[in-house]
């Protein structure tokens, strides 16, 4: 059955890589809430597909949140903001898009997928919340980005980095401006590992 019309269930948490591929039929794509993993080309050469456009990026949602994941970029200029709402970065979602300096990351993200920013020129992460960044579920998403990244919290440069604490996952990060250092312990991970970026496994 040619299918152009796919609703998929509110429960369904796995868009699995290259799941509809070359399905040139589809035209429309509705996607629960609960979304938190696309792989790769998922949907290679659905060419036909109408996609919720934000800013210089194509989204799939559905009525109630339009942006839940954020499939692919167009940009052509140096910084995007994600749309508020996305949860989830999809695999290679900007991969390759040189003099992509910086991008905006709204609290409502909970995964990015491997390699979203890979391959790009990435060197500056703006986040809002601490914790919540912390809690996102991350794959490698800078991939083979040629920058080292720097972060922003609230607009305010961080060194940051995550560490392992008796109880827990807990993060130190630095200011750079005010030169004051901070420790916040979450207890979330039983056996949390160090990582530079924070995020979980």
């Amino acid at each position: 059955v040619m299918r152009r019309f796919f609703v998929m269930p509110e429960s369904l948490t796995t868009i699995y890589g290259n799941a509809f591929e070359y399905c040139t039929s589809l035209k429309k794509v509705v996607v629960g809430n609960n979304v938190t993993y696309m792989g790769a080309y998922a949907f290679r050469g659905c060419d036909n597909i109408k996609y919720n456009v934000y800013g210089d990026a194509d989204y799939l949602g559905n009525a109630e949140n339009p942006h839940v994941i954020c499939v692919r970029g167009k940009i052509d200029k140096n910084s995007y903001k994600i749309a508020p709402g996305t949860k989830l970065i999809a695999d290679n979602a900007f991969y390759g898009k040189r003099e992509f300096y910086t991008v905006v990351i709204p609290e409502s993200v909970v995964a990015i997928g491997n390699g979203a920013f890979g391959g790009t020129d990435i060197s500056s992460i703006y986040i809002s919340d601490l914790k919540k960044w912390c809690e996102i579920d991350f794959s490698d998403y800078v991939g083979n980005s040629s920058r080292d990244v720097a972060y922003f919290l609230n607009g305010e440069k961080i060194y940051l980095r995550a560490c392992v604490c008796g109880s827990g996952h807990k993060v130190a990060y630095r200011s750079f401006e005010r030169k004051i250092d901070r420790r916040i312990c979450f207890c979330r991970m039983s056996q949390p590992r160090n990582r530079d970026h924070c995020g979980r496994r």
